[in-house]
């Protein structure tokens, strides 16, 4: 279990040279989950500053993301986007204020 902020949901389409390969494309789907802030993690890991997930198997209401290994709970703003690097763009210029109050 992970509580995450700043957060988007990507779609990923599947890729046949996806390592490690995805076992069973059934049970899961094409989205990966983008974590801005990992305010707690279960397990302790250090994941980084950023850190983005392996393929979604469930979306609980709007607020729990969940892969085959961990379950995180999406907290704040987030929502889905489907250019990522803009995405990360605007996260970014917001965080060192080049952004105006909107």
């Amino acid at each position: 279990m992970a509580i995450v902020s700043d957060w988007f949901i990507i779609p990923n389409a599947f890729d046949s040279f996806e390592w490690p390969p995805v076992p069973d494309y059934s049970i899961v789907k094409p989205f990966k989950l983008f974590c801005g802030a990992i305010l707690e993690d279960r397990q302790n890991l250090d994941l980084g500053e950023v850190y983005i997930t392996s393929y979604l198997r469930f979306f609980v209401n709007n607020n729990s993301f969940i892969t085959a290994n961990t379950t995180y709970l999406l907290v704040g703003e987030g929502g889905i986007v489907q250019d990522y690097s803009a995405a990360l763009m605007e996260s970014w210029a917001d965080e060192s204020g080049l952004l105006s109050s909107r």
